[in-house]
């Protein structure tokens, strides 16, 4: 009733002040002008550029933007629900569609001074041959966009836009295995080509499956809808359909040539400010690594579901999250161990609701419906 008061109040106002000067005072006294910050002006100067390179940007990143909200058709609209209310995804990362294919995509702005070597870390990853294979489950780089101005210092990186890893959330535990099966594998598997991301937590983890909402979504604003940011979207629980999962932002990564090169190395520090290793002093990122991925299974699943469903594997979390590094596990000793502890259990355990939200059986009895072979995401070729 207030909502309809308002709008009411908007018309009563838009009749009295027929003249186009005094409704355009108007509306910028009661709508937000559409300033945009800093970072997002950077990405209006570098949209000719992407244009140019096959990739179109959102209006809001256009030089001639104006905001939607500001038209008369709109005018009784609240910005936020306008789809160019929205920002880019981070100031350094924007969200655009490539025009081959009509791809969504992230566009990431990275330095390519040292300390930095994301670019180096993210074209092991983009050998045919290593993307093709089943355990890959690092993100692959599309493209790269070297500045007119700056082509040796930075440059813009294409990646594929995923979903959070944990959109939607987990019903089931067999959807929190998958989740562990697909990054355990992933870590043994980025290790394995001398790549140490050291940076591994909830942001940089991520997930592509395009059937888990039932509409379209925003680019810049998952779970919500695309032409109105500010109505959430309905999603099919992911034990329905196929999810894949990736580690994304290579930004605190170090690669080496081979296993003889492999030596401690002092970075910057992650999202994961309690580890160890960051006491200022060179160290493994391998290690680091391990340490990270086991603080996020305690962190967002021990502290966030319900325990009990997942207590076998808090000794092997426990052995991971350990001071001292040569305690820890190695990558591939974590997935042996993971998949022995997987085996055990048997397909009622796997049903087990694990959501605190979550407590009625599934059509088929809580059985898992997941397909039943491996599912390998698009190349994103």
């Amino acid at each position: 009733m207030l909502e309809r008061r308002a709008v009411r109040k908007w018309e009563r106002e838009l009749y009295k002040n027929r003249d186009d000067e005094i409704l355009v005072g108007f509306l910028r006294k009661q709508r937000f002008e559409g300033d945009l910050l800093t970072a997002e002006r950077d990405w209006v100067q570098l949209q000719p550029l992407l244009n140019a390179r096959g990739y179109t940007l959102r209006s809001r990143f256009h030089a001639d933007w104006t905001p939607s909200w500001h038209r008369l058709i709109n005018i009784c609209k609240k910005p936020h629900h306008c789809s160019d209310f929205v920002g880019p995804i981070t100031y350094h990362v924007v969200d655009a569609k490539r025009r081959t294919g009509q791809l969504d995509v992230a566009i990431k702005r990275c330095r390519l001074t040292e300390p930095f070597n994301e670019l180096k870390a993210c074209r092991v990853f983009q050998r045919e041959d290593v993307a093709k294979d089943e355990r890959n489950h690092c993100i692959r780089m599309l493209d790269v966009v070297y500045l007119e101005s700056e082509p040796h210092l930075e440059a813009l990186l294409v990646f594929p836009n995923l979903f959070p890893y944990n959109i939607g959330g987990f019903e089931v535990l067999d959807e929190a295995l998958d989740f562990f099966s697909q990054m355990f594998e992933g870590l043994e598997f980025m290790h394995e080509h001398h790549v140490a991301h050291r940076d591994i937590c909830e942001r940089n983890t991520m997930m592509y499956a395009p059937d888990l909402f039932h509409r379209a979504v925003h680019p810049a604003k998952p779970g919500y809808e695309a032409t109105r940011p500010s109505r959430s979207v309905t999603y099919t629980p992911r034990r329905f359909i196929r999810c894949r999962y990736y580690y994304i932002d290579f930004g605190h990564a170090t690669s080496f040539e081979d296993l003889a090169d492999r030596r401690p190395v002092l970075s910057g520090r992650g999202q994961y400010r309690d580890a160890p290793e960051y006491d200022g002093t060179p160290c493994d990122g391998f290690k680091l690594d391990v340490w990270c991925l086991g603080y996020l299974v305690q962190d967002d699943f021990f502290q966030k579901y319900r325990p009990t469903p997942m207590r076998f594997m808090k000794p092997l979390v426990d052995r991971m999250l350990q001071n001292d590094p040569s305690e820890r596990p190695s990558a591939a000793e974590a997935n042996s161990a993971l998949r022995d502890l997987i085996a055990t259990l048997t397909p009622e355990e796997r049903s087990t609701a694990i959501s605190v939200n979550y407590y009625a059986m599934d059509d088929d009895g809580g059985k898992n419906v997941r397909p039943p072979k491996p599912w390998n995401a698009p190349l994103f070729e």
